[in-house]
């Protein structure tokens, strides 16, 4: 038996490598406003949080990224009211108030987009506050999320095991930090490969990324190839004559 390239195997790889190569190029050029963080580890908020007129409500212990351009709460109201509000970010460690922005009403309710001057630094423990400047109240989608502080643990005299503490719930207004602009990932590929490498031995750094994906791309290249060789028989010339 001796192997042979299958041109229709040859064929239909080379379309599937082309089709693959497109749908790569549409998503990785695709731009848009990028998520740098948020508190919510949930798709829909199940909260409505209020914020009565000429008040405040502010969460503390936010990551606020450097980069962050672009604030997205969620707005709503019973009443239908678009209230001017004004979206403050600070840090709690200084007391710094990083960004201020004031947001004129009207604005259409569900998600608000504020743009906000990026603080260009990282702000571990962020405090982002949204007030009221209107008449009437404001409700903002929010979440439950485990308070940072623990209840004190209770443990059995008898034992050496500890009973983990409990840690009751609260609620926060949900808070999506955006990327200025829009950008694409290949736009974004060098800062990618960066974070890529923060959790990786001490070696790695951000050509690791990039070493991973041509290791990837050779191996996929080399099993296409081999999938389009098919064995043949051969043909034995003795057997020929005898027969």
């Amino acid at each position: 038996m001796e192997a042979r390239w299958s041109r229709p195997a040859l064929a239909a790889a080379a379309v599937t490598s082309m089709i693959f190569a497109a749908l790569l190029v549409a998503v990785v050029t695709d731009a848009r406003p990028r998520l740098a963080a948020s508190n919510a580890r949930v798709l829909a908020s199940g909260v409505a949080l209020d914020v009565p007129p000429g008040q405040e409500r502010c969460e503390g212990g936010q990551l606020v990224p450097a980069e962050t351009g672009m604030v997205r709460v969620y707005a709503g109201s019973e009443s239908g009211a678009r209230e001017p509000l004004r979206l403050s970010i600070a840090d709690a460690d200084s007391g710094e108030v990083v960004t201020r922005r004031h947001v004129d009403g009207g604005y259409p309710l569900g998600a608000l987009d504020v743009p906000v001057e990026p603080p260009g630094r990282d702000i571990d423990n962020g405090e982002v506050c949204i007030e009221n400047l209107g008449t009437d109240a404001m409700e903002f989608a929010g979440h439950r999320t485990p308070l940072g502080a623990a209840m004190p643990a209770e443990s059995d005299p008898d034992s050496d095991v500890r009973v983990p503490p409990v840690t009751p719930a609260s609620e926060e207004i949900r808070i999506d930090l955006f990327r200025r602009g829009e950008e694409s990932l290949w736009a974004l590929a060098p800062e990618v490969a960066r974070r890529f490498s923060l959790f990786k031995p001490a070696f790695a750094g951000a050509w690791l990324m990039w070493a991973l994906l041509a290791v990837a791309l050779v191996v996929v290249s080399a099993a296409a190839l081999v999938a389009a060789r098919e064995p043949v028989p051969t043909t034995n010339p003795r057997r020929d004559e005898e027969g």
